[in-house]
This record gives C-alpha cells, structure tokens and sequence, in this order.
C-alpha cells in the first residue's frame, strides 16, 4: 500500500498549447544579474589600478628625465679642466636649481695629469597613489651620468693662409685673423689639473705660394742641396696621396728665387719661398704664448697654396715625423712634452685635428726651371767692383757691364774676359736669383747681352703649377689624411672667399658641418666653435 506522503509529487499536466515552466531551483540558476554586477566593479577596480599605476609611472618618469638631464649638466660642467670648484660643490648648485636636494646624488671624480673624469648616480623613491594595493608603496626613479674631460693627447696642424690678399685694405682680413687664432691657441690649450702644462701640442704653418719649412724642421730633413736660403719643399704630384713625409728620404728644395717683384737683391717678402722667420714653420710647441707671437708675427704677401700647407700639416700629425720630433727634444730645441709624438693614428685616447684655414682659392705656384736651379751661371763678378759679365758661349765672350748697377746704366762691351780677370767669380744659379729677382735678371743682364726680349728670358727660366691642379692634389692629401683614422678630422675656414675656393675647403673638411664659410669679421666665431668642437666633453654613459 502507498502513503500519499511518500509518493513523488505530481506537476499537473500543462494545459494544451501551453510551455512547460521551469522548476523554481532551476529559474533562480539561470538568473545571471547578480554576476554582471560583480565583474563590472572587478574591472573598474582594475582599471582604476591601471590608471593608478600609469599615473605614478609618468610620474616617475618624468622625475627620473628631470634628474638625469641635471645629473648630466652637473657632471659636464665639473669635469672641465679649467673648473677649480670642487665636482660636489658644482653638482649641489645645479641640484639646488633644478628643485633637487643638493646632496642628492653620489659624485666619484678621478683627476689625473690632462684628463678629468666625474661619475654620478641618483636614487629617488616616488610615492605612488593607489599602487599600495598590489604590495608597494613607491616606484624608484635612477639616473646615472659620467663626464669625462681628456685633452690627452691631441696634436693640432693650424695651416693659416699669409697670401697677399690676407693684406688687403690696410691688413684687414689678417688683423682679424690674428686675435681669432691668438683665442684659439688658449682655448685649445687650456692647463691640465693643479696647474699643469696642456698635453696638447700645436704646429702653425703659415702659408703663401709656398711653405717654408725653416732651418729648425728642415735641418732634420733630407732637403737636396742646391742651397741653403730656405727650406721649401716642391712636393711631385704623386706625393699628395699620402700624409707621410720620410725625413729620411731626399724632398726636392724649392727654389729661392723672385718672380713677383723688380728687386736687387731680393728680399723675403717677394720670392716664392719666404725666409723670415716668422713664415717658418712653428713646429710640435705647448707653448701658448709662442705660438700666438708667430701669429703676431705674420705678414702678407704671395700668392695661395692650400695643397702645400695641407700637405705640411698632415705630414705633421703622422708618425712618420716622430724621429724628427725625437731629435729635436733631444737637443733640447722643443719641448720634452712631446716626445713620442705624433702618435699613430687610432692610438686610443689620441686625436689629431688639422685646421686649415684661406680666404680663397689655390692660384699659380711657381717652380724653377730645371737648368736654372743650381750650377754654374753665366754670370761673372768682379769681388772688388762688383761689375758683373755675361758669358756667351756662341760667342765665346763676355758681356761685360758699363757699372755694377744694372738698372741705372744698362749696357756694357764685349770683352775676352770677364771683369776683374782671374779674380772675377763665376756665380752659381742661387747666387743669382738672390741678387736680382727673375725680371731684374731677364731685362738688365741677359736681354743686353743676347737679345730676343727679356719677357721671353723671364718666361724660360721658371714653370707654374695650375690652379686645377693644385685644387685636385688638395683634396687628395685632404681625403689620405681623414682616411688614417675617424679621429683625424679636418677643419676648414673660408674666410670672404665669395665663393672662390669654397668647393675646395668643403671637400677638404670631408663634411659641410666642419666647413666655416665666413665674413673677415665672423672668423673669430669659426675658430671658436672649432675649439670648443676639439674640447667637446662627451657622456661616455
């Protein structure tokens, strides 16, 4: 028998065409409002914290860039070699401006002879807004700087144009030259720590239509010896493709000799290789206040050629002078400092910097003739009189002069001898050419004697260099030397050029970044943004 009691309950059949509802347990499962609800506000917590976190990260961020552009101004300025304030005394006063605490960060610095080198690092914990909910109460903020100072090292070439437009206008363009480059040498040369003497070295090669090596250079120098007036060098076109000069190997002496000018005797400032003193070159100097009397010293006049000077100052900065360098601080005619220099090119911690600088474009260069370069001349003196005669081969005699002045009393007989007999000295071609300048020579000595126009004599007894030509070897030496190494850098200055010229100093400077074209009274500007490009302080991290 069934009890009601324990029998399963009945659903009551469903009236025709109706649907079946659920059971009440089963609706309340399938309800899903409440669930909505609760992954709505789990998201929005999210984000919040999200935001929470971008925010204190940007916070951070722009805490950590606000430190760590001080920390680099600071640790730039107290690694200069001129600074004398203490690296923690300079960094608290850029601290204390940018809103920072002055002893916020911990400064290293490491000072040795030439070089000076200044480390920071600073911590800074931000306070976050909500992100003590994910189990941290701030975010740290680090910077990290290092600024180091080294004029270790470097070895300068300044190549300085002395042609005669430099002379221009009362010597403007060189009176604005002098301070300009007088600035540079200081800037350069600035003292090393304590007080020492600046480790950088320095060579000035002024230049015209040629470059005049001096005796002090050009007596450790296998110079040929047709004379002993100057030491110019007449480099072969092939030899512009390298920046080594072999002190060991013979250079062709230019010529001493005057194609410019009338004058009897001749004197530095019109033949082709100047010998006073002051268009010597200055070599391998850490003497500032020498090398800025050179540069008080230099004059105009000449023609320009910039392949020569830059030829002289590559030869400068490579190695293969060091024997000459050596040499001479062992006499004890330049400085002990340099000793060993010039370093190799790529030597870690070195750097070579040749600065030329014109005020427009190369022109003729002139060379002598082969036969009137040495040996014996034609002409004859008397020690005594000083009357001069000309021997004509032809002829078999000698032209002898009315008086030993030619120029006021030209003229003369033929003679069987010369003038003084067998006292009279026959003069060899340099002894010539620093009596009377080639003009001087062609009109009142030869022309009287032989005929066909002195012109004609004047043009025979010298050749000339192009200016094309002189502008390809320029870039030639100038591209051998950037080649050596990425720290041999080349620059130029154009100094009112308009425009003549300025394609050859570019392609010179090898980038029209190191390539300064300028007015006359803008040159100081050039030559102190390339001093203050040599003396560039870089983050090394």
């Amino acid at each position: 028998m069934t009890r009601r009691s324990d029998a399963t309950p009945m659903t009551p059949p469903a009236p025709a065409g109706a649907v079946a509802q659920p059971l009440p347990s089963a609706q309340f499962r399938a309800d899903e409002a409440g669930g909505i609800t609760a992954w709505s506000i789990l998201t929005i917590i999210a984000m919040l914290m999200m935001v929470a976190v971008g925010i204190d990260a940007m916070r951070t961020e722009t805490l950590r860039t606000h430190m760590q552009n001080t920390l680099d101004r600071a640790v730039l300025a107290a690694a200069d070699l001129e600074q004398d304030r203490s690296p923690d005394d300079v960094a608290a006063d850029y601290f204390e401006r940018a809103g920072l605490p002055s002893n916020a960060a911990n400064i290293k610095s490491t000072v040795k002879s030439g070089d000076k080198t200044v480390s920071a690092k600073m911590n800074a914990e931000v306070d976050g807004v909500l992100i003590d909910l994910i189990g941290t109460k701030s975010f740290p903020a680090i910077a990290r700087g290092e600024a180091r100072e080294s004029v270790n090292d470097v070895e300068i070439a300044l190549v300085l144009d002395n042609s005669g437009s430099m002379g221009w206008d009362g010597n403007r363009r060189l009176n604005l030259l002098k301070p300009a480059a007088k600035e540079f040498i200081d800037t350069v040369m600035k003292p090393g720590p304590d007080g020492a003497p600046s480790p950088v070295s320095v060579s000035i090669v002024p230049f015209s239509t040629q470059v005049n090596a001096g005796p002090l250079l050009g007596g450790e120098l296998a110079l040929s010896s047709e004379h002993n007036y100057s030491h110019c060098v007449e480099f072969q076109p092939g030899e512009f493709g390298a920046t080594a000069v072999n002190p060991a190997t013979e250079l062709r002496r230019g010529g001493h000799f005057d194609v410019f000018t009338w004058n009897a005797p001749v004197v530095s400032s019109g033949v082709v290789c100047p010998f006073d003193s002051n268009r010597h070159i200055t070599p391998f100097s850490q003497n500032a206040d020498a090398l800025k009397a050179q540069i008080d010293a230099m004059w105009a006049g000449g023609n320009t050629s910039i392949d020569i000077a830059a030829k002289w100052g590559a030869a400068l900065l490579d190695p293969a002078f060091r024997p000459v360098v050596n040499s001479l601080v062992a006499q004890g005619k330049i400085g002990s400092g340099v000793l060993g220099r010039p370093y190799d090119f790529g030597r870690p911690n070195s750097m070579k910097v040749l600065v030329v600088m014109s005020d427009g474009q190369n022109t003729q260069e002139y060379q002598l003739a082969e036969e009137f370069r040495s040996g014996k001349s034609a002409v004859w003196q008397d020690p005594t009189s000083k009357i001069v005669s000309y021997f004509d081969a032809e002829r078999g005699e000698y032209f002898v002069y009315n008086t030993a002045d030619v120029e006021t009393s030209p003229g003369g007989t033929w003679e069987s001898e010369p003038e003084g007999g067998d006292a009279a000295v026959n003069l060899d071609w340099p002894e010539v050419w620093d009596m009377w300048s080639v003009a001087t020579w062609a009109r009142y000595i030869k022309d009287p004697a032989v005929g066909g126009g002195w012109s004609t004599h004047y043009d025979a007894a010298h050749t000339a260099t192009d200016p094309t030509d002189k502008n390809t070897q320029t870039e030639a030496i100038c591209a051998a030397f950037r080649s050596q190494h990425e720290r041999a850098i080349i620059y130029t200055v154009g100094m009112d050029t308009y425009g003549q010229g300025d394609a050859t100093l570019e392609n010179c400077a090898g980038t029209p970044l190191n390539f300064f074209d300028v007015d006359a009274e803008e040159v100081d500007e050039a030559f102190s943004a390339i001093a203050s490009q040599i003396n560039k302080l870089r983050l090394t991290q």
